[in-house]
């Protein structure tokens, strides 16, 4: 929460940033995000037969969503073959809900459709981490 906050007061005080933020939008996606990202960690871990392997996956799934969601470069740069990609990543929504929220002070309807592919997809990921969690 201090980095997401600091963050935001970086580009508010130092790039000028315009920020006209829906407050309980930005919690609820910030929560939603933690939760989904965190078990998706746990499935990591879970499915990893050792620490090595665990950071390779890891590693393997974050660095492709990275780029390709849109977070660095607009998702209309990349070649249309990857859209369908690019849609498919959780990512992708949370970084569209994000922006509309924090910049565009968006209301619920304009990010429904992200709230609820990001809830399907926490769903989802929580309950196959819970699936392979084991204590070792």
């Amino acid at each position: 929460m201090g980095q997401v906050l600091i963050m935001i007061a970086l580009g508010h005080f130092v790039y000028k940033m315009n920020i006209n933020m829906n407050f309980p939008l930005f919690v609820c996606f910030f929560l939603l995000g933690i939760i989904l990202f965190s078990f998706m960690g746990v499935l990591v871990g879970g499915i990893s037969k050792s620490v090595e392997s665990a950071n390779g996956l890891a590693q393997l799934i974050n660095f492709p969503m990275m780029f390709l969601s849109g977070i660095f470069f607009t998702a209309s740069f990349y070649p249309s073959f990857l859209q369908p990609v690019i849609k498919a990543l959780p990512l992708t929504y949370l970084g569209n809900a994000m922006r509309n929220v924090v910049i565009k002070n968006a209301s619920f309807s304009a990010v429904k459709l992200d709230f609820f592919v990001l809830l399907i997809w926490t769903v989802v990921i929580t309950a196959v981490a819970l699936r392979f969690f084991r204590w070792e």
